[in-house]
């Protein structure tokens, strides 16, 4: 599997906020992450960081 895991980095400090994200979809002002398991988690007011696929890791900065 390569799903990737979510962080949020808020205050300079990075925070897991889902892992093994499948669907990333933006809308408006939020980012809603979906995982393999059906979980979801909704992002306010951040903006997208970086990808990085060696590291599976999707940042977004609030």
């Amino acid at each position: 599997m390569c799903e990737a895991h979510a962080f949020l980095i808020e205050d300079g400090i990075e925070k897991k906020v889902l892992t093994d994200v499948d669907v990333v979809e933006f809308e408006g002002d939020k980012v809603i992450l979906k995982n393999i398991f059906g979980e979801q988690q909704i992002l306010t007011n951040v903006r997208f960081k970086a990808y990085n696929n060696q590291e599976r890791k999707i940042l977004f900065e609030k």
